[in-house]
């Protein structure tokens, strides 16, 4: 690294202004609870009956379809830009300047921390994070990899708060990492779960006759509309 990660000795609110610690933690935070509605929300339309071509019987999916539409409360538009954000995150490790601002304010939330050395803590944290980043890449071969990310690494800190009334150790640490890490990696069928049962629900609502704003609704609405006229 060259030279010893400082510890922050000033409270957060205080801390290396030009970086906003306390408004990028609770920026990341926010994801993170994104993340939890979609798994939720995913979960609460598992059991749906429809499916690809509901839409050539929307009288008998009709029902089912308003149940669907006013269980998710995300438009196909806003389920597509969440499915952006995951994969642009899932992608991006967490890069040495976040890291290093991150594990500060983990370790300045603990008014017992006192460890023999808190640059050696804090370079312990830093280098296995680190690590399990780098070797994702390696064993990647250069095809996609879900990498501890800002964002997973915002939520391992939390986490830790959570979980640990003393500072956790490395090892402890990087095990909440993976598995915020894990939860970001299944966001994202979650979320094209979310994209596909929508979908059919607008179909099914478009060839009703029930869903005519198709600017807001299903993009291909008209030729889907179309094409059921046509089958009857």
């Amino acid at each position: 690294m060259g030279k010893a990660l400082a510890h922050t000795t000033k409270p957060v609110a205080n801390a290396d202004r030009s970086m906003a610690p306390r408004k990028a933690m609770m920026a990341l935070l926010k994801l993170d609870a994104d993340r939890t509605r979609w798994a939720s929300l995913q979960q609460a339309v598992s059991s749906t009956t429809l499916h690809e071509t509901a839409w050539n019987d929307p009288k008998r999916h009709i029902a089912e379809a308003h149940r669907v539409m006013a269980g998710l409360r995300m438009t196909l538009e806003e389920i597509e830009a969440a499915t952006e954000t995951v994969q642009a995150t899932n992608a991006t490790p967490c890069g040495e300047r976040q890291l290093e601002l991150l594990l500060g304010v983990l370790i300045d939330a603990y008014a017992n921390a006192n460890p023999p050395s808190i640059e050696g803590y804090l370079n312990g944290l830093f280098l296995s994070i680190m690590r399990e980043n780098q070797q994702t890449e390696a064993i990647a071969h250069g095809r996609p990899a879900t990498f501890i990310s800002d964002v997973a690494m915002a939520a391992a800190v939390a986490r830790a708060w959570d979980q640990h009334k003393f500072p956790p150790s490395p090892s402890e640490v990087l095990t909440l990492c993976k598995a915020a890490r894990e939860d970001f990696r299944r966001a994202l069928p979650a979320l094209r779960r979310l994209d596909a049962v929508r979908g059919w629900a607008e179909s099914v609502l478009i060839v009703s006759g029930e869903l005519t704003d198709y600017s807001d609704g299903y993009g291909e609405g008209p030729a889907l509309l179309a094409q059921f006229r046509g089958l009857q």
